[in-house]
């Protein structure tokens, strides 16, 4: 053992001396907490050089989603050396780090039930669990059925589809168990009593399988009785590990010595830790007749801890109860349902709490975090309600427990008081930045018109602000925009927007929102702006259902979306009921050939807007921009993500709000082109060349977590977002008076950052040219998928219904085809989007112009 000890020594030596040199190549596309994901990647590959691999001497469960509403239910089983995941919903990636320190990648995750909240954060969490990371395992999905249908439609849906390196290997009900060298997982499969009897299930009986799972740790080795080991009086050597392994040793003085003369006594076994899911009073009577589950009700084999993951109703049942009641008094059951307080992200909350200070109005208090304003009262019931960053102890033995003392609560005085801290030298200089602005503030809105911003509109509210991948500070992109008194509609909608809604709003004016939620518009189909649909149309079904309503949601996406619509409803839950999907190629068309369709006849009536416009980008291929005129007067413009793009100019013209995406700083220029973005200043440049009244960015770079790197290009009538930010007309003008206070106060973080390499550097980023530039996208976008419009024009249908995704047409019976050569068709992507960039470089006049094809 202490062989090995001093082996991981000087591994952790080695791997901070590879980081020293190589990190800085390749640091300003990560975060610096990848370097500790790497490092832990690292010792799982030198574990993988170890003859023996030793049995975890801790162990420890974290609650990661609690079950309330918005959320999953997952935990995580953590020890030394692996990490076991049970469930992924939506934001797992992002709240993982929160709730857990140094986590490293996770190779197994097992999953109870097919449902959304199980699995929404699946395509997320691989793609980020995955990427950059040495994986040496593979990635291992435990569950019941099906949930390898939904893996064949993550690399088209990938930024860097490239990225998900590690193989993925699916295992279910017929492969028993799995077995590593820290435990053992038995599968318990359980089967609705109302699926249909005989040999063969069917297609609805498959989605209705939940797995239950019983873990076992592996017993730890009886360590050395220094007090025996001594009375021997003879020199320590290899035969101790002999003895350790319970082999009988014969000492050169001829004594047979057995492992019980020199070894501890053996402590009592470790009961197993049970996962269980019952979703419905059908899955009752298969759970309390199970002979894997019956055979551990004796208190031989006890469970330490007993996971529920039942509706709290069917829990406080009769029959739940008393199959509870038959396990031996000593077991704890932790209940993950609705009744659990909702998520509490720490640091997320803290920033607000800071932003708040500058202008409660635009960054108002988060209504959802009210339970955490104190800390949870710890507990000696063997029954325990989840709460977010709850952990149990399941070894050292001598320490099983809760971690009450740890959980965190919050305090807004004392996260100011931190960031103060942080910000020194300038933190005596941050409360006379803060009283000066709000006498600022206050001055310009006596000099106001004596326009009310509460009844202003339309009124943005930013969900998510981040590119890519999720992070603490910035979720993947969402925005909800209210267009009138209680007409709602979202722009783009990323893993975690539902949650985020329910943070900022509290579960009763979320469910407000939901019920007047006009329409939602999808701008293309990286998994960062579509991945938190399934949740939205879940929910607003639900609370719908409460009021004997059963509208459809109309969506505005791209046309390919359609089949990942169509696999979700085949392989998840049916939604073909819910939605009304119009394609935006339709839109698009219809606008560019002048006609005023049924399509946007429908949409005009719906939104009550006078002009409703989608248009090419150049991003992706089907990436779109919108652009709204309301019916009282006001003109709204998203860009989605894009590099800077004539059509979105034109359409855009003259408009009052522009929200564009602004995902690199100006000296990641390149970057910005090969990835086929915009940098904060080419987006301004477009606000210019649009003649936007105000260019608010978003859509920044988790390099910048909290501030953008500003510039002399940020003038008045130029904004920046944050998470939870909530602004009107009247408002806008004001974020640029934060500029100074919001420096003072995480400029440092942002120049430390950019210090240690952190911002992107290229010898071909080019500082000279003062204009930005412009893509002639149309005859680029009609090139890079004509034949597929083609064919979308032809087979649109005339009707406020454009598309049946429970339709099995050619495109869902070319489904399997189509995903199984996913990768191919996302490297030819990859290949026309370099080539593209490359093209883009080419100079005329001043501007860059992609090259056009003569038609």
């Amino acid at each position: 053992m202490n062989k090995i000890l001093a082996h991981q020594n000087v591994l952790s030596k080695a791997v901070k001396s590879l980081y020293n040199i190589n990190f800085k190549t390749s640091v300003n596309m990560t975060s610096f907490k990848k370097k500790n994901v790497r490092e832990m990647a690292h010792i799982d590959k030198y574990k993988k050089k170890l003859t023996v691999v030793p049995v975890s001497d801790t162990a420890q469960v974290f609650v990661l989603s609690t079950g309330s509403y918005g959320t999953g239910r997952s935990v995580l089983l953590k020890t030394n050396y692996d990490r076991y995941l049970f469930n992924c919903g939506e934001g797992t990636q992002k709240v993982i780090t929160d709730v857990v320190s140094k986590v490293g990648p996770v190779d197994n995750i097992f999953f109870t039930y097919n449902t959304w909240n199980n699995i929404g954060g699946l395509m997320g969490f691989l793609m980020s669990n995955s990427a950059e990371i040495d994986h040496v395992d593979t990635i291992r999905l435990h569950g019941p059925p099906n949930i390898d249908k939904l893996l064949k439609m993550i690399t088209p849906f990938s930024e860097n589809s490239e990225n998900v390196v590690a193989s993925i290997d699916v295992r279910g009900i017929d492969n028993v168990k799995y077995e590593d060298e820290q435990l053992t997982v038995e599968y318990v499969e359980l089967v609705s009593s109302e699926s249909s009897q005989g040999t063969e299930q069917s297609t609805d009986d498959i989605k209705k399988a939940v797995m239950c799972y019983i873990v076992r740790l592996k017993e730890l080795p009886r360590k050395i009785d220094s007090k025996k080991l001594a009375a021997l009086k003879t020199p320590s050597g290899p035969w101790i590990k002999q003895l350790i392994n319970g082999e009988e040793v014969t000492l050169p003085d001829g004594r047979i010595i057995k492992p019980n003369d020199v070894l501890l006594e053996k402590g009592s076994n470790l009961g197993p830790i049970l996962v269980l899911d019952c979703p419905t009073e059908d899955y009752v009577d298969p759970l309390i007749t199970n002979k894997q589950l019956l055979d551990l009700q004796t208190d031989d084999v006890k469970p330490v801890l007993m996971i529920h993951m039942a509706p709290a109703a069917l829990i406080a049942g009769p029959r739940y109860e008393a199959f509870m009641g038959r396990f031996q008094s000593g077991t704890i059951h932790l209940m993950i349902n609705e009744n659990s307080p909702s998520p509490y992200v720490h640091r997320s909350q803290m920033f607000q709490s800071i932003l708040n200070r500058l202008h409660p109005g635009i960054f108002p208090s988060l209504q959802g975090h009210y339970h955490y304003n104190t800390r949870p009262t710890p507990t000696t019931d063997n029954v325990v309600q989840a709460y977010y960053g709850l952990a149990y102890k399941v070894r050292p033995v001598n320490q099983q427990g809760f971690n009450w003392d740890d959980l965190v609560y919050f305090d807004h005085a004392a996260s100011f008081e931190e960031m103060k801290e942080k910000a020194e030298p300038v933190d005596s200089e941050i409360d006379e930045e803060l009283s000066k602005l709000k006498s600022e503030i206050q001055q310009r809105e006596v000099s106001s018109d004596g326009k009310q911003p509460e009844n202003e509109y339309p009124e943005i509210v930013f969900l998510g602000t981040g590119s890519a991948k999720p992070s603490l500070m910035r979720n993947a992109s969402a925005i909800l925009v209210q267009l009138r008194k209680d007409e709602y509609f979202i722009m783009d909608c990323g893993e975690g927007a539902l949650l985020q809604m329910y943070q900022m709003y509290g579960l009763e004016k979320t469910n407000h929102i939901l019920c007047n939620l006009k329409g939602l518009f999808i701008s293309h189909l990286h998994y960062d702006h579509h991945g938190g649909v399934f949740g939205i149309l879940e929910a607003r079904q639900k609370v719908l259902s409460q009021y004997g309503r059963n509208d459809r949601l109309t969506i505005f996406a791209p046309s390919s979306l359609k089949r990942w619509y169509f696999l979700y409803s085949r392989y998840v839950s049916p939604i073909e009921n819910t939605i009304e999907l119009i394609t935006n190629e339709t839109i698009y068309n219809d606008i560019k050939d002048g006609k005023e369709s049924d399509q946007i006849s429908y949409t005009k009536n719906l939104l009550n807007v006078s002009k409703f416009v989608v248009m090419p980008v150049v991003h992706i291929s089907h990436s779109f921009g919108i652009s709204i005129k309301h019916i009282d007067g006001w003109k709204l413009v998203y860009s989605g993500d894009c590099m800077p793009s004539q059509e979105l100019i034109s359409y855009g013209k003259d408009c009052d709000i522009l929200i564009h995406e602004g995902t690199f700083d100006d000296e990641a220029e390149v970057d910005a082109r090969r990835k086929r973005h915009c940098t904060t200043g080419q987006a301004i440049e477009v606000g210019k060349k649009m003649n936007a009244k105000y260019t608010l960015l978003t859509h920044f770079s988790q390099r910048f977590p909290k501030i953008p790197e500003f510039s002399d290009k940020f003038t008045e009538n130029v904004g920046f977002s944050f998470d939870f930010m909530q602004v009107r007309p009247s408002q806008l003008r004001l974020i640029h008076m934060f500029k100074a206070t919001l420096d003072k106060m995480f400029g440092h973080s942002l120049k430390t950052r950019l210090k240690k390499g952190i911002k992107a550097s290229n010898p071909e980023t080019s500082k000279s040219s003062e204009s930005s530039k412009f893509v002639e996208t149309k005859s680029l976008v009609e090139d890079l998928y004509s034949i597929e419009t083609e064919n979308v024009n032809k087979n649109t249908k005339k009707d406020k219904r454009p598309v049946d995704i429970n339709t099995e047409d050619n495109d869902n019976k070319d489904l399997k085809e189509d995903v199984e050569s996913g990768k191919e068709r996302s490297t030819k992507r990859k290949v026309e989007s370099q080539n593209d960039a490359h093209k883009a470089m080419k100079t005329d006049s001043g501007v860059h112009v992609i090259s056009t094809v003569e038609k």
